[in-house]
């Protein structure tokens, strides 16, 4: 009880010692040109979707002639292959801190409580302040989820007299999905460093709109910048396989883990009544499904639950370059987009184009779909309707189907390069630096 007491009494000393350093006179540090400081939560050989996007700024920084500076958390051991594959990509030209962990335990009844760990945002600025003691960034970057540090970018974007940037792969007190766990105080803080931050990135046009609508924020200071796709890790045309003949086994492919945001139940449940509805099923087509990434617990028993539950195979995470090879034996790649996922874009939409191969956007209708309906790259099944997946059934089963080489896919292809979308960060960081000065 005593220690609860002692954090809780730490916590807040330390919340009132940043709110005073931010509005008093603050020490003279030098600003290093074309420095930024990139608050991330996680990066390689920790794996997981969010890691993928910091990499790509840490390829392409030199030739934008920018460095970096990353602060983020320690990843323990063991690491896996994908892990170290993604490591080894980040050159060694970018320097990596790890946050000096405290771990405070403060009574959680009275303090405050937000996604992630508000303790690792305290400790993220007391690491980032003894780092730059008389020295300090041009800008700052703070990514999320987790948002923790979006917190520590607002306290040092203020101490630090230099601007911040906020980088919303995902919404914060906005968010659908369980992976978020807002606390007591969120809407609050996301204020805060929404009014703090000179710019701000989203990934989506929607998800731009819909946070300008919820906190009232000025358009001009708002952005979209995509995820993309990283060119080096896909087949080029020589390398891909021959399309295979026909043998009425129809191949779909999901890449990546099946979380609790990404839950198959919906799209089995429309297959199930499909294949059921089709007199040829199974004895002139048959189908298997691939799930390449694994799958949470709650996945794990909607697949049970499945009919044909013996058609699907699960394979453990691969690395990129491993996965982009393994989609062309695909005869289709799925993708599940419910409700919570209208204003979101998958990821693995990028790679899924990349690959040339047909693409299954199966729930409601929003982001994905469009893209995939304006490529002409697929199919979108609307829930429930089975005529249209007897159609796409059909499609597949008759038709040798790799999509045509059209001339707006590929531009789009090639516009939307996580080297292009880097580009497009570097820019906005030379024009943020410039008109700081």
């Amino acid at each position: 009880m005593m220690k609860i007491l002692i954090d809780t009494f730490q916590f807040y000393k330390k919340i009132l010692k940043y709110e005073a350093k931010s509005i008093l006179p603050c020490k003279t540090r030098k600003s290093i040109n074309k420095k930024v400081l990139v608050l991330a939560p996680r990066l390689p050989p920790y794996v997981s979707g969010g890691v993928y996007r910091p990499i790509s700024w840490a390829k392409y920084a030199a030739e934008n002639n920018w460095s970096i500076d990353f602060l983020t958390i320690k990843t323990p051991p063991p690491y896996s292959e994908a892990g170290m594959h993604l490591k080894n990509q980040i050159p060694q030209s970018c320097s990596i801190y790890f946050i000096k962990r405290k771990y405070l335990n403060p009574s959680w009844k009275v303090s405050f409580r937000t996604d992630g760990d508000i303790i690792s945002a305290l400790d993220a600025i007391e690491t980032s302040l003894e780092l730059y003691k008389d020295k300090k960034p041009s800008t700052i970057i703070a990514t999320g989820p987790s948002f923790d540090l979006f917190i520590a970018g607002y306290y040092l974007s203020k101490i630090l007299r230099v601007p911040l940037i906020l980088d919303y792969r995902d919404e914060w007190s906005e968010n659908p999905f369980s992976f978020v766990t807002l606390g007591n105080s969120d809407q609050f803080w996301e204020n805060r460093c929404l009014k703090q931050a000179s710019n701000i990135i989203f990934t989506t046009e929607s998800m731009r709109q819909h946070q300008i609508n919820v906190f009232n924020i000025k358009p001009t200071k708002t952005c979209v910048i995509f995820n993309g796709w990283e060119f080096s890790e896909h087949v080029t045309a020589s390398e891909k396989s021959v399309i295979k003949p026909r043998n009425n086994l129809i191949t779909l492919m999901y890449c990546g883990m099946l979380t609790d945001a990404t839950l198959p139940k919906d799209f089995l449940v429309d297959l199930e009544k499909t294949l059921t509805s089709l007199p040829d099923f199974p004895i002139n087509f048959d189908f298997i499904l691939n799930i390449m990434g694994g799958c949470s617990k709650k996945a794990k028993l909607q697949i049970d639950e499945f009919k044909y539950t013996e058609k699907i195979f699960l394979e453990d995470f691969q690395p990129r370059n491993i996965a982009h090879l393994k989609m062309q034996s695909a005869d289709a790649l799925v993708l599940f987009t419910d409700r919570n996922m209208e204003r979101y874009i998958p990821g693995k939409l990028f790679d899924y184009l990349a690959s040339n191969k047909p693409i299954i956007v199966h729930g409601v209708y929003g982001e994905a779909a469009r893209i995939v309906e304006t490529l002409n790259a697929g199919y979108f099944i609307q829930q429930g309707d089975t005529d249209k997946f007897i159609k796409v059934i059909e499609n597949l089963t008759y038709y040798n189907h790799e999509c045509d080489e059209n001339a707006e896919r590929i531009d789009w292809l090639k516009n939307h390069t996580r080297k292009e979308m880097a580009k497009k960060l570097f820019s906005l960081l030379n024009t943020v630096q410039q008109t700081s000065r």
